[in-house]
């Protein structure tokens, strides 16, 4: 059975393949992204919200 990626989680996909997001945090380093970056994928407001541990995206998970 093949899984499929939520939106959320997909956009968070192409965000870490369009900004060095994962390099710069490797090391316990910080990554600051403008919202107008995040939109460009999806809704900020709704890949920055978590309500659960289940909730948080997949390739966070990930990383």
């Amino acid at each position: 059975m093949t899984e499929t990626i939520g939106k959320t989680d997909n956009a968070w996909l192409k965000l870490f393949e369009k900004y060095p997001i994962e390099e710069q945090t490797k090391n316990g380093g910080l990554f600051e992204i403008q919202a107008d970056a995040i939109k460009e994928f999806r809704e900020p407001r709704l890949m920055t919200k978590f309500d659960t541990v289940e909730s948080v995206a997949m390739v966070l998970c990930q990383v």
